[in-house]
């Protein structure tokens, strides 16, 4: 039988090293991402399937942006995309990697919408994996039920991505295509690599990721972009691409 982490270890923030070999925390990912220009910099992601990780748009790619001439005001013209990112599950400086892998820019892939129009809803993007995970099992995917006030948990790599962080906390307010809860543990600029990171619930003894980790604000709450329907078929087909 697979070992699991216990709930309360949720309360607790940083996981040791033997967290990390126990589902969920070996599904998170830390993501080296090197734009360009010697740009680089940390943000987390998720093992969706055993070639799929699931990350916010953002973190893999940046804007284009130029000024309109008439309003002065800035036009979104489209993104540009990482170079290569170091994808680590269940990493933790100074040990070992179950699995690293370094995956080029043809293997990220950017959500058509944020990539068109920059849309907050849509930042969430795709990476493939050259080869299966093995022995290290994934998340499983939805939009799930009756989520107001529904007790969730959430995992990255705050700040500078040594150490994987995991809290607890209960939605304040399910949209559509968002959520809102609130941050627990840790101040926000610290958290600032766990954008990208799963929002997860337990359903029927499964890991359920209904959300991925967006960013969050001075007030403390955090903010994720929900398994809408677009969010959805596009995870799906790549997962159904690489099975």
């Amino acid at each position: 039988m697979q070992q699991t982490l216990q709930e309360r270890s949720f309360q607790m923030g940083v996981f040791s090293k033997e967290d990390l070999k126990k589902k969920p925390c070996r599904w998170a990912c830390h993501l080296s991402v090197e734009i360009g220009d010697g740009k680089k910099h940390f943000g987390s992601g998720w093992l969706a399937a055993r070639r799929i990780v699931v990350t916010a748009a953002h973190n893999v790619c940046d804007p284009i942006e130029e000024e309109d001439p008439d309003t002065g005001e800035k036009v979104h013209r489209g993104v540009k995309v990482a170079n290569k990112v170091l994808v680590r599950p269940g990493f933790m400086r100074g040990e070992n990697p179950a699995y690293a892998v370094t995956v080029p820019k043809a293997a990220i892939h950017i959500a058509p919408e944020y990539e068109k129009t920059g849309d907050r809803h849509h930042d969430y993007a795709v990476i493939v994996l050259p080869e299966d995970v093995k022995d290290i099992g994934h998340f499983v995917f939805g939009q799930g039920a009756n989520l107001q006030n529904k007790m969730v948990k959430v995992q990255g790599y705050p700040g500078n991505g040594n150490r994987q962080f995991g809290f607890a906390s209960r939605l304040l307010r399910v949209a559509e295509k968002t959520l809102k809860t609130k941050i627990q543990g840790r101040t926000r600029d610290s958290l600032a690599g766990v954008s990208g990171g799963p929002i997860w619930v337990l359903h029927d003894g499964k890991h359920c990721t209904i959300a991925t980790v967006k960013g969050g604000d001075i007030f403390r709450r955090l903010f994720g972009i929900r398994f809408h329907d677009t969010k959805l078929a596009f995870v799906r087909r790549f997962v159904n691409q690489h099975k």
